[in-house]
């Protein structure tokens, strides 16, 4: 969001592979004595690596079964294809997710930069529609998944054929408002009241895949508890590979435990 300013001599718009190609090779006409950098650059791969570690540490099962989003995405990570490119509004869970799909390819995440939410079902299918051959996968939050004209969205990849797979990550609220208002002002009202209260709560939930199969005919699941994700998952490859979308629903903790 082009919402601050940075003092620069020049501004220039452009790929971040192109940008680093040259800046790279401007640096190494430099004739820079790298010795001189080893052991910043060594202590930085060895608080990268234990970061990493601490990362793995997340995404090991729950005692109680609960299916946290570090979890999930170390599940999605390694079961889903190769060539998956994911699509993501998750917003409160973007940062977690970010970081444990891990993502090592170029392209392979696409994101908006622009304020609002809604995005992500109109964006699904404009990047299947943009790499047919693709494995797509967007993620969003519940509150996201009811701004996006939902119904829409399956219908028209119903009638236009265009196959992919939807994480619907079901937290039972609409958590960025309470967010904000907490960054803002801490102490403020919002730390004092509940998600009903704040008319975010999503209580009684909707039947987030039921939508989906009644406007396009989506094959859907709900999943509670982790040993219902990888079968989930295998299944919903198997749908969208087939020229069919696919919704999983996945339960995960909220930010409060209050609704």
């Amino acid at each position: 969001m082009p919402l601050f300013s940075i003092s620069a001599t020049r501004r220039f718009k452009v790929g971040c592979g192109i940008a680093l190609e040259q800046i790279n090779a401007f640096l190494d006409k430099q004739g820079i004595d790298q010795a001189i950098y080893a052991l910043d650059f060594g202590e930085r791969s060895k608080n990268y690596k234990t970061w990493r570690e601490s990362l793995q540490a997340l995404e090991s099962p729950s005692e109680d079964g609960v299916v946290s989003v570090p979890y999930l995405a170390s599940r999605l990570r390694d079961s889903l294809p190769q060539d998956t490119i994911y699509v993501l509004e998750a917003v409160t869970n973007a940062g977690h997710l970010i970081h444990h799909l891990n993502l090592t390819k170029p392209g392979s995440l696409v994101a908006s930069g622009a304020g609002g939410l809604g995005w992500g079902g109109g964006a699904a299918l404009g990047v299947k529609l943009g790499k047919p051959r693709s494995f797509i996968c967007a993620i969003v939050g519940d509150g996201v998944y009811l701004f996006s004209q939902m119904e829409s969205v399956y219908w028209i990849a119903r009638r236009y054929d265009i196959p992919f797979l939807l994480i619907v990550l079901n937290n039972g609220g609409w958590n960025a408002p309470k967010v904000s208002a907490l960054l803002v002002h801490k102490d403020g009202l919002s730390s004092k009241s509940n998600r009903r209260d704040l008319n975010i709560s999503f209580d009684p939930s909707p039947d987030y895949p039921g939508i989906a199969a009644a406007a396009g005919k989506a094959w859907g699941k709900t999943v509670t508890v982790q040993s219902e994700l990888d079968p989930a998952i295998k299944e919903a490859t198997d749908v969208v590979q087939g020229g069919k979308c696919a919704v999983i629903e996945v339960c995960v903790p909220s930010m409060w435990k209050e609704n």
